[in-house]
């Protein structure tokens, strides 16, 4: 009888065990989002730990760190990267996602980690950040070769420039992973917005002024009233009948 009731006992609590561990499965399941980012995406969404949105235009001021390959930069970089353009602080980063398709379909992100080593304690992360259960897709009919698809804004909590410096040897790394073989995926850190791309310098400025100067030139040249060297003009008559008078 004893035995009887223990295996009663034993079987209520496996049954409440299984049905605990479905509610917390369904739980985490139903957190974790598939999150569409295309043209009518009209604001940030927040996925994981980034603020998502959709890329209206063509970024000149970018520096690769994820192309499927290579993964990684050095702080030192980073630092270097927006001190040429005369930034002096940064509390955040934006990440462009640049998907290079063979077809139409089309493609998700099932997963982006962005880590930062912590240059005051080895070992350490300094900024551990991802899209945490969540994935993107990028539909096919927003997937184009002139601008990046998407971007991903992290808030770093403190002073990067501070933080860093040009001969920081620290890390930064981005683990990204999609769905398919469909396309490949190029990661770059956004950079001041300008006029002019990156690595636009004073020789090409000069280069350019030249150029339009020579057009300005030739057009002037070519476009001026000419007055013929060869032709004889004739007197006009009255004219020189008054000439004649006062001789």
């Amino acid at each position: 009888m004893h035995n009887i009731v223990g295996k009663m006992g034993f079987s209520n609590l496996a049954i409440r065990f299984l049905v605990l561990l479905s509610i917390a499965v369904f739980t985490v399941s139903s957190n974790a989002d598939e999150v569409i980012i295309d043209s009518k995406a009209t604001s940030k969404v927040s996925v994981g730990d980034f603020d998502c949105s959709k890329c209206p235009t063509a970024i000149n001021n970018i520096l690769e760190l994820f192309d499927g390959i290579d993964n990684e930069v050095t702080a030192g970089q980073l630092w270097s990267f927006f001190d040429a353009q005369g930034v002096s602080s940064v509390d955040h980063l934006v990440l462009c996602l640049d998907v290079q398709p063979t077809d139409d379909s089309a493609f998700g992100i099932n997963s982006v980690e962005l880590k930062i080593e912590d240059p005051a304690q080895m070992g350490s992360l300094l900024t551990n950040v991802s899209l945490g259960d969540n994935s993107l897709v990028l539909p096919g009919y927003d997937i184009t070769a002139f601008k990046p698809e998407a971007k991903l804004e992290i808030a770093l909590g403190y002073d990067f420039m501070e933080r860093f410096s040009a001969n920081s040897t620290e890390l930064i790394s981005l683990d990204v992973s999609s769905d398919g073989a469909n396309a490949s995926t190029i990661v770059s850190v956004q950079g001041e917005s300008g006029f002019f791309a990156q690595g636009f310098n004073l020789f090409a400025l000069g280069i350019f002024a030249i150029f339009w100067a020579i057009v300005f030139l030739v057009l002037n040249r070519f476009t001026k009233p000419q007055v013929g060297t060869g032709e004889v003009l004739s007197p006009n008559p009255a004219t020189a009948n008054r000439q004649a008078l006062s001789a």
